[in-house]
């Protein structure tokens, strides 16, 4: 997954959870039980047709942007056509670990 980090980094995903833009709050996103034990899951794709749901709405989020915002108790999903790509918290926590080291 190290080599597909930098494609990650730079995706526009589509991700599932409530607008509260209106509460002046921003957004919210929807966790949901995750293939890991004891973790929660944000679920994003780079398609929108992936995650619409009727009762959810999506926002866009470039991917870097998506990893340091999803909540610390939960990892990310990412949905594709034929499967997906589980990121538990502890390799959200790893790849930005990456980032924030000098160069």
């Amino acid at each position: 997954m190290a080599l597909a980090l930098p494609a990650l980094l730079s995706s526009q995903l589509y991700v599932v959870g409530i607008d509260m833009s209106a509460q002046g709050e921003g957004f919210e996103f929807a966790l949901t039980k995750s293939p890991k034990d004891g973790e929660l899951c944000v679920t994003a794709s780079e398609n929108p047709a992936s995650v619409t749901f009727k009762e959810w709405d999506v926002a866009q989020f470039y991917g870097r942007e998506l990893l340091q915002k999803a909540p610390q108790n939960a990892g990310v999903l990412i949905a594709y056509e034929s499967g997906g790509d589980y990121l538990s918290r502890e390799q959200i926590d790893h790849f930005l670990s990456l980032l924030d080291k000098p160069s």
